[in-house]
């Protein structure tokens, strides 16, 4: 992957974000919505590599609003809208993330202990601090 491209990924990531404000809302149930708090690069790309194998990319959500049936998603309503196999909104959320993007690699803030270790990350969502640090390379 050239840094362009990753550039281009990176910017593209915060505009979806900014064009939902942060709250997605997902298909897989009516009331459940997926709130993106914050996003990070890190890696090689936040790094300033020029050719870096892939876009890393830490991001901090959960899942916000009400669920039906005590925490549990009504099957019976997911297979009449036409969703065979029901998943969870976070990983709806993190697919259109990317989407059409090749060489990301998404890693969730909570899931992976090496977020508080990582020495180099630099903040894309809210505020974009991305290009301010890529200005400087």
């Amino acid at each position: 992957m050239k840094r362009e491209t990753a550039i281009k990924y990176v910017n593209e990531i915060a505009k979806r974000i900014h064009s939902v404000n942060g709250v997605l809302a997902t298909p897989s149930h009516d009331y459940q919505y997926v709130r993106i708090s914050r996003v990070w690069v890190f890696g090689s790309v936040a790094k300033g590599s020029q050719n870096p194998n892939d876009l890393d990319i830490f991001i901090e959500l959960k899942v916000i609003g009400r669920f039906n049936n005590n925490g549990y998603i009504d099957k019976r309503l997911s297979h009449q809208h036409g969703y065979r196999e029901i998943k969870k909104s976070t990983d709806y959320a993190l697919k259109w993330l990317t989407k059409g993007m090749k060489n990301v690699s998404r890693h969730v803030v909570g899931h992976d202990d090496v977020f508080n270790k990582l020495d180099c990350k630099i903040l894309i969502y809210p505020r974009m601090d991305f290009l301010n640090m890529d200005k400087l390379s």
